[in-house]
């Protein structure tokens, strides 16, 4: 499943929605793409982040500049301490550094 920007133009109570479609989808074993500029949402529900390189006007496809693991909380942590854990705040700027 290719999803393009799923929670651009919508309110919080439709995004948790979606977001918890993915999650079912996935559960299920689906692949899905989330192509999105909002890394905290991707963060929430992503195993992966793929960081691409090009310039999408230029009509040339860009590359895979970075593959970066996502970790997951474990046990009963809440997203929003997992958040603030040494584990994902590395990841996040993995990923900042990454976008330059």
């Amino acid at each position: 499943l290719l999803m393009d920007e799923p929670s651009r133009g919508i309110d919080i109570g439709a995004k948790t929605e979606v977001f918890e479609i993915i999650h079912e989808f996935s559960e299920r074993g689906l692949s899905i793409i989330v192509i999105s500029s909002e890394l905290k949402e991707i963060m929430a529900i992503a195993d992966r982040i793929y960081v691409l390189r090009g310039d999408p006007r230029s009509g040339v496809p860009s590359a895979i500049a970075a593959e970066v693991a996502v970790p997951r909380p474990a046990g009963d942590v809440s997203a929003a301490e997992f958040a603030l854990t040494p584990a994902f705040l590395d990841c996040k700027r993995e990923v900042l550094s990454l976008l330059g």
